[in-house]
């Protein structure tokens, strides 16, 4: 199946495009031509568990990282994420658990129509 646009939401005063695509896990891309940031959220799950925690998963590490929060231990030539770590005191916790929720909020009745949708395409 094709990548599907979810819909466009506001996550910490940025918008961003999520979209629901073939495998499992998640990423976020930068703005591209698009001028937003495009958040894929890996459809190919069982239970619907899977894909809010991806979600969850990728909305808070985007609200990382753009506080700040994010921190690489040394000079990383490849720009891999796995190695960075997500640094954050207690009130930028906070923070990053607000603007991940309210997004999540916002997100979840179409992400879960979109999830269902997709599952009855692949039947």
């Amino acid at each position: 199946m094709k990548p599907v646009i979810v819909g466009t939401y506001d996550l910490g005063g940025e918008p961003v495009k999520l979209w629901l695509r073939p495998g499992t896990g998640g990423s976020c891309r930068g703005r591209g031509h698009e001028k937003m940031t495009r958040m894929e959220i890996g459809a190919d799950h069982d239970d619907w568990s899977d894909i809010f925690e991806v979600a969850l998963h990728e909305a808070t590490e985007f609200v990382g990282v753009r506080l700040g929060c994010q921190y690489s231990p040394f000079v990383d030539y490849s720009q891999d994420m796995t190695a960075r770590l997500i640094v954050q005191t207690h009130a930028q916790h906070s923070e990053i658990c607000a603007r991940a929720g309210a997004f999540l909020a916002d997100c979840y009745d179409d992400l879960k129509a979109a999830w269902k949708r997709w599952k009855k395409d692949q039947r």
